[in-house]
């Protein structure tokens, strides 16, 4: 049991083995590994409780991908299928925010693993700012992401779903490339290159709508202050 005298989960596999281990179920697979004969792997972008993500080149068309490949759990596997329903959804759908969500190509299994395949973008917001010393972003930037998120959030509430997760990490830039300016002090900072910005992670994102609610075997992410309800996140 743990200290707060709860028992602790065991973490259940597609193949049925439990394990209280964070890091069973991960794909092994480095640099030059396939995934399926169609995607080699050209790097790690990242790893999180839910699986890792790879940087691949999709052999088939020689175009760079991003792939989600979720743990060999079952509860990240169900969760990470639901995910791709939404971004179904999500970029199914026309509008002028349509553009503004990550796009998904596919998805599909591959030992064991689910897996979802984007398209290829830049840094998050967080990571250039570390990148950079957390020095903050010029005011023309700021404004420019403000108001992308803002047609984002109204493009994806105007069919009732909340993304619920919204933060600088799960806010992605198009592409890597910077360029330098001066500020009001005449020193010189760097700034992205384009402002243009994506919404990434629907893990979390929920239907208001009840005749669309999925249902999750993970728990909310608790927020601060309980949850306001539907009305004011969409009146914010």
């Amino acid at each position: 049991e743990s200290a707060g005298g709860e028992k602790d989960k065991a973490v259940v596999s597609c193949e049925g083995t439990e394990s209280r281990d964070d890091t069973v179920g991960h794909f092994r697979g480095g640099l030059g590994s396939l995934v399926t004969e169609r995607y080699e792997v050209l790097r790690d972008v990242g790893m999180g409780t839910f699986g890792r993500v790879v940087e691949c080149v999709d052999r088939r068309y020689d175009d760079t991908v991003a792939i989600k490949i979720v743990r060999d759990v079952r509860r990240y596997h169900e969760s990470a299928k639901i995910e791709a329903d939404i971004l179904r959804d999500v970029n199914g759908r026309g509008g002028r925010g349509v553009g503004l969500c990550v796009r998904m190509f596919r998805s599909f299994n591959f030992k064991g693993h689910y897996c979802l395949v984007f398209e290829s973008l830049g840094r998050s917001l967080y990571d250039f700012l570390k990148r950079h010393d957390y020095r903050p972003f010029p005011l023309y930037c700021v404004k420019d992401f403000a108001s992308q998120l803002l047609d984002a959030l109204d493009f994806l509430h105007g069919f009732h779903l909340i993304h619920t997760d919204l933060k600088p990490e799960n806010i992605l830039l198009t592409t890597n490339k910077e360029v330098s300016y001066k500020n009001v002090n005449g020193v010189v900072e760097i700034a992205p290159a384009s402002t243009k910005i994506k919404v990434i992670d629907f893990g979390g994102a929920t239907y208001d709508n009840e005749k669309k609610i999925l249902h999750r075997q993970h728990a909310p992410v608790p927020r601060p202050g309980g949850n306001p309800g539907p009305g004011l996140v969409h009146a914010l």
